[in-house]
């Protein structure tokens, strides 16, 4: 008796127990719905069973309560299950009695236990496999279990250890599979089992059946795949893409102010060059003459210059923005554009400082800062 509610308490604390007249039968799902449980004890087994009605009676059992009961029972005690009430049932463990509070089964799930045609199928002794699970625990927290060429093999892979253990001699295992399962449920499963020879079978990717002596459990795969390929590729591929675009479309977009700090370079120095040499001719003209140079045009020059000084910054300013929000919030690469940002804007300030014209606010506004402050 104990054993039949410890195999049940492996996955869950309560469970609804049916009183058929051929026995006692049990079947539930973990609260993750990871694993199922089957269990059926024929009436055989007891030394006396008796007043099961024809349709059978469901009963809902607190299994943590009925263990903690039974734990103090010896072998040669005598165990007694009476049903007084229908909200009451009586344990009777050698010489002591109890009355324990049935659990209402209304909230509890029926599950229906899948058909699985699996490929593969290894005989072992439950205590060898759990001593081999332990071994496991102590490197990670998930174990691969492989079959093929006539054996079935178990590994666990951590930091920096690893264990790795072979069952050979295994005729049902020649088809070659895979599957990551978790430790903490198969070790519960496994262990519950006690001594018994279990039948596992295995498929790649598929759940593991386990079957012993009157029970079988069902143990869904982890997907690898799901946990930790995707969400790690994701982030790293889109700034690689990304950034090369974002250099190239403010130079599109207005390549005669020079929008872009590194690429329009080239597209600066031809332009730089062309506006002096007029300015140079005027002078020499006014030298050969004699004529005093006109002072109109002197401010003007320094003026268009601040002006557009203050274009490119806006453009470049506007192309850090771009690429700083695409960024990973947190990341470096992203703090490091906001402190350029905080440069530029230090700039601006500069400007309006010695009174000339601006293109930007003195201090951004809230709307337009987005998610700036968070860098700060």
């Amino acid at each position: 008796m104990k054993l039949w509610v410890g195999r049940l308490k492996a996955l869950i604390d309560e469970c609804a127990v049916e009183f058929r007249q051929g026995g006692i039968y049990a079947k539930a799902v973990d609260p993750a719905h990871t694993a199922m449980v089957e269990m059926t004890i024929p009436k055989n087994v007891f030394d006396g069973y008796r007043g099961a009605p024809k349709d059978g009676l469901k009963v809902g059992i607190d299994l943590e309560k009925l263990l903690a009961k039974l734990k103090g029972a010896k072998p040669a005690d005598p165990v007694v299950l009476v049903l007084a009430k229908e909200d009451k049932m009586v344990v009777k463990v050698g010489r002591g009695e109890s009355v324990m509070q049935t659990v209402d089964t209304n909230g509890m799930s029926d599950p229906k236990i899948p058909t699985l045609n699996l490929p593969n199928v290894a005989v072992v002794m439950a205590n060898e496999v759990m001593a081999e699970l332990k071994q496991c625990g102590e490197v990670s927290d998930h174990v691969s279990i492989k079959t093929g060429q006539g054996k079935m093999a178990l590994s666990a892979e951590g930091d920096s250890d690893k264990h790795n253990a072979e069952f050979p001699g295994m005729d049902g295992c020649k088809e070659d599979c895979q599957s990551l399962f978790s430790l903490d449920y198969l070790t519960n499963i496994v262990k519950a089992c006690g001594k018994d020879e279990i039948s596992m079978f295995l498929g790649t990717d598929y759940p593991i059946r386990i079957e012993g002596p009157g029970y079988v459990y069902l143990l869904a795969p982890r997907i690898e795949s799901d946990d930790d390929g995707k969400p790690i590729p994701k982030p790293t591929p889109p700034p690689e893409t990304e950034k090369p675009a974002e250099a190239e479309k403010p130079a599109e977009a207005a390549p005669e102010v020079a929008a872009g700090p590194i690429e329009p370079e080239p597209e600066d120095e031809e332009d730089e060059p062309e506006e002096p040499k007029p300015d140079d001719l005027e002078e020499e003209e006014h030298r050969v003459t004699g004529d005093p140079p006109t002072p109109a045009p002197e401010p003007a020059a320094p003026t268009t210059t601040v002006q557009e000084t203050e274009v490119e910054a806006v453009i470049s300013d506007m192309a850090l923005v771009d690429e700083m929000l695409k960024l990973p919030p947190g990341s470096a690469e992203r703090k490091e554009l906001f402190r350029k940002h905080l440069d530029t804007v230090s700039r601006w300030k500069v400007v309006q400082s010695e009174d000339k014209p601006a293109l930007m606010p003195e201090k951004p506004k809230a709307s337009d800062s987005g998610g700036w402050k968070a860098e700060a």
